[in-house]
């Protein structure tokens, strides 16, 4: 298959550009970067993560953040990727050992027998059951105290002593908060030991919708129970939590018209929260907030309403961070109306957003550092997931934390306004005769081709 002229030059155009890309990105040094910053890592991971620091968004010149390396000792780039935080992560609460008690002979009977009894030490359970001997019964199920747990539980994993066969059977839980009213919460839930050879399966977990309650009643299928437990933890149930923003305090200066202020940020990097720092407390206002829009001098409305903050006894009183969808804008304006435009200083803007997190893989020797901070410099990330999420026997990769040490200066601030070195004048011109031979090439072919089709 012949490709038309046009196509060949522009393939040939197009290998010109990457190429000189190419060549470029080969040239950069650690010193033609701005700053750097050493990253202390432990021994025993093949691949390290850590958060960008705040003054990486200060000091890089792209808004996509491509102008940072992961340098190893020999100064060469390792693979690293980059991805932003989620908004929210699930936090799981620490796990909680909880007292047992074994339930001989009927379950239900063995529960109503126990009484709450207070001594000095606190309060402790004792069972109560008159006319019978209860350590000739059969364990059939077990009474756990969890008043000591002040969150829902997700789960109780158990314990067991390796049994001398295996076991596969079921178990159900219940929940109660006075000993006497008693609900289900996991019903027929599987617990399995068994071995076969060097292999072992084991199911200790049962799981549940959140509940949460003072006790938690375990009751065998099978009478007696296959094992008996030697300890039960409870699972809180993991909670969500917003997840840290980083913050700028920019400082702004009037604009010619009254109750307008103009702030200009140095960050690259979409913002998804934004307030006012007002001067004075006890001090109310309809603000208005606003980027620049589409054209030259059009201004766009990010978001207007109500910020205050109000003198209470323990201090200050103020407006939440305003959550906006992403908006990446250096330039920011803040109008306040002229009934309103009494303040006599400034305000402050603050915007926030999610930052980075940075992972990497540990090829050749340490110390590795992360450099940053020059405008020529391209994107060198690539994508880990895949790489990370299946490791030997399709076990997740294991990430250790990298702890990034204090800034450095290498290039300084000059690296973020220099322009792009020219190409080479010999590189030029070989590819410019190379692009104008394969034309010719491509013409001699064209023009048989028609010939041939003529006779």
């Amino acid at each position: 298959m012949k490709l038309p002229l046009r196509s060949t030059v522009g393939f040939i155009v197009a290998a010109l550009g990457l190429g000189s890309a190419a060549a470029q990105e080969q040239s950069l040094q650690r010193e033609d970067f701005g700053y750097a910053r050493e990253l202390a890592t432990q021994s025993g991971y093949a691949a390290y993560k850590f958060t960008l620091p705040l003054d990486v968004y200060l000091h890089t010149a792209s808004s996509e953040l491509d102008d940072i390396r992961i340098l190893n000792a020999n100064g060469e780039v390792v693979p690293y990727s980059m991805q932003r935080l989620e908004a929210q992560k699930r936090v799981g609460r620490p796990l909680a050992a909880l007292p047992l008690f074994a339930l001989r002979g009927d379950p239900v009977r063995a529960t109503q027998a126990l009484r709450l009894k207070v001594n000095a030490n606190g309060t402790s359970i004792e069972l109560q059951r008159e006319g019978e001997q209860l350590t000739e019964l059969p364990i059939t199920g077990y009474l756990f105290d969890a008043r000591a747990v002040d969150s829902p539980l997700s789960a109780l994993d158990l314990a067991w002593a390796a049994p001398a066969k295996g076991f596969s059977t079921h178990a159900t839980v219940e929940a109660s908060d006075d000993l006497a009213s008693w609900r289900a919460v996991a019903l027929s839930a599987p617990l399995v030991d068994l071995s076969h050879a060097s292999d072992r399966l084991q199911q200790k977990r049962i799981e549940f919708g959140p509940t949460q309650a003072k006790f938690w009643r375990l009751r065998w299928t099978e009478v007696p129970g296959p094992i008996a437990l030697t300890g039960a933890t409870a699972v809180p149930v993991a909670v969500m939590m917003e997840s840290s923003r980083y913050h700028l305090r920019a400082v702004g200066e009037a604009t010619d018209r009254p109750g307008e202020f103009r702030y200009a940020l140095r960050i690259h990097t979409p913002i998804d929260r934004i307030n006012l720092e007002l001067p004075d407390l006890n001090s109310v206002a309809e603000a208005q907030f606003f980027v620049p829009g589409g054209k030259p001098g059009e201004w766009r409305t990010v978001w207007s309403g109500t910020v205050y903050s109000l003198r209470a006894s323990t201090g200050s009183i103020d407006n939440k961070p305003i959550e906006i969808p992403p908006v990446e804008s250096n330039e920011w304006r803040v109008r306040i109306p002229a009934r309103e435009s009494t303040i006599p200083v400034v305000p402050a803007l603050i915007v926030g957003w999610l930052p980075h997190e940075l992972t990497f893989i540990a090829r050749g020797e340490g110390p590795y550092e992360l450099v940053y901070g020059n405008s020529t410099a391209r994107s060198a990330a690539i994508r880990l997931n895949n790489v990370l999420s299946t490791g030997e026997n399709g076990k997740p990769v294991s990430v250790g934390t990298a702890e990034v040490g204090r800034e450095k200066e290498l290039g300084g601030a000059a690296r973020l306004q220099q322009e792009p070195e020219p190409l080479p004048w010999r590189t030029m011109l070989l590819w410019s005769v190379l692009v104008i031979a394969v034309g010719l090439l491509g013409f001699m072919a064209w023009k048989l081709a028609r010939q041939m089709r003529q006779a």
